[in-house]
Order: structure tokens, then C-alpha cells, then sequence
């Protein structure tokens, strides 16, 4: 074989990149951390090359320091040709790293991305497009619910792996909290996952991670329950479930009405309100204190009739236009 023909068979395949001691797969993007030391190397025999230049010739607008600096020739040590690269923190962008060679004519260009080490920098996310709040999402059995994850304004994000997972944290089973496209799988264009409970009540808590970032975003803990609230709970009197038929009460005496979740139902943060059908009674025969018709998580009421005598019904439900469609419904008599 030819010195021509020799020279002709090198290529950077032959070589491997490595940043922060892992290995870039061939097609892959490289991934820098903004405001962090990174460890760039590269591995090749010395066919390929006996000292490397490293280059940047697409700085993205930041500023970023080399050593040894960028454009000076650099030998092997340990079997390594290695830069401490540092982005300085607070900006995320597109680069290109260019690394050239006297025994190959070609250069091996990378298109990379700063970015931070925490996905929650990079990007936002979205339940039913709207922010998370600090108490957790809750999710209804069957319902689907979209989760949405978008790259912040300047964020190089969009492309980028990123993963939506789910860990159960009580009442469940892994089988009851399902997503679209699946819980793992990486999603690199459409950042979106229809997700949906089914089944039982309980508590999850979804995850969203970034390929190559270190810190992901752990959502608040979401809460699953049915939209029939028998399923969830039970209506109490003075601490006691009523006989079957009409609750009596007492003209002028307050009995104390309670709302109590059945086993693993996380129902109990879940504002609720207590309504009044007054039936034979008029409206100011009953008095309700939290007022009857006001949204509390508290679900405790003091109730008392008086002036006349008759049936009326109490109804513990979700606010008007609520997602809880069943309500619990107790009969009661005033005496």
C-alpha cells in the first residue's frame, strides 16, 4: 500500500471525544456547562494526530477561557490530548469547537452547546398550560393532562434529549399513572407527554431530565383521584357515620359535619365546599359556619337548623365548574 493510499485512510472515527470523562458518540452534540470548569480530551493514535489545536471559531456571544488556550498546540499526556474549557455563568448558547491536525488535512468540527447543569435554567414547565403550583397538580382518573416542557428565551435546548419520568409516592401502582409518548423514552422535537391516571387515588411525582444535565426538574407531587368524590370520601356527623336515613338535628344545636378520605385518597388538600338544598325549610332556617357554599380544604362544617321543622339536604361537592362531577350527598331532619 502507498503513502497515498495509507493517508488516505485516516479519518477522526478513529478518534474519540471526551467531555467530563464521557464519551461523545459519533453524531451526537457535545454538551458544555456554563459557569463550570469542563474537562474537553481526546483520544486518537498517532496516525491521526501527534499534537491537537483546538479552536473556536463560533463563540455563541459568550465568554469562554481555554487552558491551554484555544489555538495553541497541545501534546499527549496520558494518553490524552486535554483543555479545561470554562463558559462563564448566566448565558446558554450554540458553539463550535474545531480541533485540527498535522497528519490529517481534514478538521474535526463540533456543533456544541452551553448550557447549564439544571434543566429548570433551560426551560419551563407546563401542567393543562399552566404553571406548576407549589402544592402539586391534581390529575383525575382517566383524564388525560398534557405536561409541556419549553426551552426559556436564548436556551439551545430544543434538540436536545429530554426524558419524563414518573415515580409512584403512595396509594398506587406503577400501571396506574400512564404517559404518551412513554415514560423514559427521549423526546428531542415535540417536548409534550399526554399523561393519565386510572384506576386508584394516591400520589406521583414526575421527573424531567435533560441527556448529559446533572440536576433535573422534580415537579411537586401530583395527586390522582376519581371525579366521583364516593370514591374518595365519607360524609361524618359529630365524628360518627350516620345511620342509614335521615340525619336529625336539633332546633339551635350545632352538629359538626366532616368530610374523612378513604384509604390512600389524597382528597384531603382538595378544596371543597358544603352546599345547602333547604327542601321544606327556608334559606335562613340553616346556618353554616364555614358559610355554606365557600371553598375550604379545611372540610369541616358546623351546621345547626332552626325555626321550623323539615328535611334538607347537605352536599359536600367541588367549586361550580369543578372537575369532581358526583357529589356525597347526606339527608337530614330538622326536629
Amino acid at each position: 500500500m502507498t503513502a497515498e493510499a495509507k493517508a488516505s485512510t485516516k479519518s477522526w472515527e478513529q478518534a474519540t471525544l471526551l467531555i467530563n470523562g464521557k464519551k461523545v458518540e459519533w453524531g451526537t452534540t457535545p454538551l458544555l456547562f456554563r459557569g463550570e470548569e469542563n474537562t474537553v480530551a481526546v483520544e486518537a493514535p498517532d496516525e491521526i494526530a501527534r499534537e491537537l489545536n483546538l479552536g473556536l471559531p463560533e463563540d455563541g456571544g459568550l465568554n469562554i477561557v481555554a487552558s491551554p488556550a484555544f489555538g495553541s498546540w497541545v501534546a499527549r499526556v496520558n494518553g490524552k490530548f486535554e483543555w479545561k474549557i470554562k463558559p462563564d455563568a448566566g448565558k446558554s448558547s450554540r458553539i463550535t469547537l474545531v480541533f485540527y491536525s498535522r497528519e490529517i488535512l481534514e478538521s474535526w468540527e463540533h456543533q456544541s452547546l452551553v448550557m447549564s447543569s439544571n434543566l429548570a435554567d433551560e426551560a419551563d414547565v407546563k401542567i393543562r398550560g399552566v404553571a406548576v403550583p407549589a402544592e402539586g397538580n391534581w390529575f383525575y382518573r382517566g383524564a388525560a393532562q398534557t405536561v409541556t416542557l419549553t426551552p426559556k428565551p436564548g436556551s439551545p435546548l430544543a434538540g436536545l434529549p429530554v426524558t419524563l419520568t414518573c415515580e409512584v409516592k403512595s396509594g398506587l401502582d406503577v400501571a396506574n399513572v400512564v404517559s404518551a409518548p412513554v415514560f423514559g423514552s427521549a423526546q428531542t422535537n415535540t417536548y409534550s407527554w399526554a399523561v393519565t391516571g386510572k384506576t386508584k387515588s394516591g400520589t406521583f411525582e414526575l421527573r424531567l431530565a435533560g441527556k448529559g444535565m446533572t440536576t433535573p426538574i422534580t415537579l411537586a407531587i401530583s395527586k390522582l383521584i376519581s371525579s366521583n368524590l364516593v370514591d374518595e370520601a365519607e360524609l361524618y356527623i359529630d365524628e360518627i357515620r350516620p345511620p342509614a336515613g335521615d340525619a336529625e338535628f336539633i332546633s339551635g344545636v350545632h352538629r359538626r359535619i366532616s368530610l374523612r378520605a378513604k384509604n390512600n385518597s389524597p382528597i384531603g388538600s382538595y378544596p371543597l365546599m358544603l352546599s345547602i338544598n333547604v327542601g321544606d325549610l327556608l334559606p335562613g332556617d340553616i346556618s353554616c359556619s364555614p358559610t355554606a357554599g365557600q371553598v375550604t380544604t379545611d372540610h369541616s362544617w358546623h351546621v345547626a337548623a332552626r325555626n321550623r321543622k323539615g328535611r334538607f339536604e347537605l352536599v359536600a361537592m367541588d367549586k361550580v365548574g369543578g372537575e369532581i362531577a358526583t357529589q356525597l350527598k347526606l339527608q337530614c331532619r330538622a326536629i
